[in-house]
């Protein structure tokens, strides 16, 4: 048999939403409770028909529930809040409508939502602690040794000389790996993130273009025509050029050669950075940034390429990988215009 819409009822309705519902007489005394509410009052309604909710539950007596609904019923306005409830160990979203019969009251379970909220501010809390034991202790360590490290270069042979620069290059990667975990713990949490702003795209190019010069010692950087726009970021977008960059260099050797080109329509901007190293299987370009279900454990994952993933996905926009015209990879970083900013 199939029903008709106009054979449900309002309390076929009630019965069928997700949230708990009951209703309240001018006298707080309950009038109905459907199915759910039941459950979450954790009384059988029959117990709970023409009984007043103050009597129902005294425990609620000269508590925030207890304000928050007579003043919702005084002021004739309705409202939302949370309310823990202990003799239940709950959380709940309450929300109650007062009209000229009474209150119409929903219930939502929600201890869920709050634990899990909880436990996510305890492990920032973590990553902060361990941010600022990278920033302050490890880093600044391994500075030390890489100062000691440079000053023993005038005082080993050509075999010793080769030991040398083993050590100085995994010492200046803990470094950049320090960067790396610190940049991810601000993108993944408050500390250190500015709020979004408008930033001139083709600036932060030529900064991190800059940079890649200088720090890995290459010429071989072009940059082509960059469309002058802007986009809405903050100071990680730096990271994640730079990650980029370094991408690049670590695979593709002295040899690098890195394009940067971009082109942008109405709504967004796609930059395009690209080398000529081996390139990566189509198989394994998600896996890089720490899609696939290993995430970071895949042996593919790379801990800065994921801060990329991450950073521009907080951006609202998109990153992937496609073959270089060298043969190589090429990182693609679509970001939406700030303020329908269009390219020239």
């Amino acid at each position: 048999m199939v029903i008709q819409k106009e054979d449900l009822t309002a309390d076929d309705v009630l019965e069928r939403v997700s949230d708990g519902f009951y209703a309240l007489d001018d006298d707080w005394r309950f009038t109905y409770v459907n199915s759910r509410g039941e459950e979450i009052l954790g009384t059988p309604r029959d117990e709970l028909l023409e009984e007043t909710i103050w009597d129902a539950f005294p425990e609620l007596a000269g508590t925030k529930f207890e304000r928050r609904f007579r003043d919702a019923k005084s002021s004739d306005e309705s409202d939302e809040f949370h309310y823990y409830h202990e003799p239940l160990d709950r959380w709940f979203c309450v929300c109650v409508h007062p009209s000229e019969d009474g209150t119409s009251v929903y219930v939502r379970d929600i201890t869920g939502t709050v634990e899990a909220q909880r436990q996510l501010e305890r492990t920032k809390e973590q990553l902060v602690l361990v941010n600022r034991i990278m920033r302050h202790d490890i880093r600044n360590d391994m500075n030390v040794v890489l100062g000691w490290a440079e000053e023993l270069r005038n005082h080993v042979d050509d075999e010793g000389d080769e030991i040398l620069e083993r050590i100085l290059k995994t010492t200046k990667h803990t470094v950049n790996l320090t960067s790396t975990a610190r940049d991810f713990v601000e993108a993944v949490t408050d500390e250190g993130t500015d709020d979004l702003e408008t930033v001139p795209l083709d600036e932060v190019v030529a900064e991190e273009v800059e940079r890649c010069r200088n720090v890995h010692g290459i010429d071989d950087v072009t940059v082509g025509d960059m469309p002058s726009v802007k986009v809405r970021a903050n100071t990680l977008l730096s990271s994640v050029l730079s990650n980029i960059f370094d991408n690049a260099v670590e695979h593709c050797g002295e040899d690098v050669r890195i394009e940067v080109t971009a082109e942008a329509d109405d709504e967004a901007v796609r930059l395009r950075i690209a080398d000529n190293g081996p390139g990566i299987p189509p198989e394994k370009r998600d896996a890089v940034f720490g899609r696939s279900a290993e995430g970071l454990e895949h042996p593919a994952a790379g801990f800065g390429l994921h801060l990329v993933d991450t950073v521009v996905r907080g951006y609202g926009g998109d990153v992937w990988i496609e073959e270089s015209e060298a043969g190589g990879a090429a990182f693609v970083i679509e970001l939406p215009l700030a303020g329908g900013d269009a390219g020239d």
